[in-house]
């Protein structure tokens, strides 16, 4: 299922596009990204992303992971992007399915991919060659971030990764479904402590070399990655994959 998760992404950059309220700066920068062979990838609510900023550049989400309760997973815009022509990838969980789990396994092998999370204090250490799709559990972008990384993403632009306090910005954009601004908070702290480990851990099973992340969000409260400004990181863009 790895396999099909590189034959998606093909050593592209991936932009993970996210519903924090500074990503409505790409919809004045996005037609700027035209013409470039990006992946773009999303959680949860995905289809808001394309309406709203994929659309005018005609491209789709070709990754997206949804596995939260508030995903209800299968629902029909998860249906309905299993069934594009276009190859793309659904990252969840066999727990999450609300329904029909056996029939999706069956119709759509070549574009789900099932991982596993818990709170055990030794999946700290996961991914690992015993357990290579299990994660500690926490918010989606850790596990997504994960996956775009294993699939062989060349560079990853985060977008809307603000994270943090978003009291006076509104939590989400378009009216995203999603958690509170403790919840929020409190995964923002998670990821800051555990993605250092995390990303250690999948090098280490992956065999990957050199990482490229980029956070195109200046005032973000996630600390791992360096922060970019959107003119810089479509320059950047336009430099290396134009």
């Amino acid at each position: 299922m790895i396999d099909n998760l590189h034959n998606v992404i093909r050593n592209r950059p991936v932009a993970i596009l996210l519903p924090g309220p500074s990503i409505k700066t790409l919809e004045s920068h996005i037609k700027e990204l035209k013409g470039l062979d990006i992946c773009y990838a999303s959680v949860n609510d995905f289809w808001v992303m394309e309406k709203a900023i994929l659309s005018h550049i005609d491209k789709p989400i070709e990754v997206v992971l949804a596995s939260a309760k508030e995903c209800r997973v299968p629902n029909r815009q998860h249906t309905d992007y299993l069934n594009r022509k276009q190859k793309n990838i659904f990252l969840t969980s066999k727990v999450s399915f609300e329904r029909d789990l056996v029939k999706y396994m069956q119709t759509y092998p070549d574009r789900l991919v099932f991982f596993t999370t818990d709170h055990n204090y030794q999946s700290l250490q996961c991914p690992s060659p015993e357990r290579p799709v299990h994660f500690y559990a926490q918010a989606s972008l850790a596990v997504l971030l994960s996956f775009v990384l294993i699939g062989g993403a060349d560079t990853v632009l985060l977008f809307g990764a603000d994270g943090g306090d978003r009291k006076r910005q509104g939590l989400y954009y378009k009216g995203w479904t999603g958690e509170t601004e403790f919840r929020i908070g409190y995964d923002t702290g998670v990821f800051n402590m555990t993605m250092p480990t995390l990303l250690q851990n999948v090098c280490r099973t992956y065999n990957i070399e050199k990482l490229r992340i980029l956070n195109v969000s200046p005032d973000s409260y996630y600390a791992p990655f360096p922060r970019l400004t959107y003119d810089n990181a479509i320059k950047f863009l336009k430099e290396k994959y134009a």
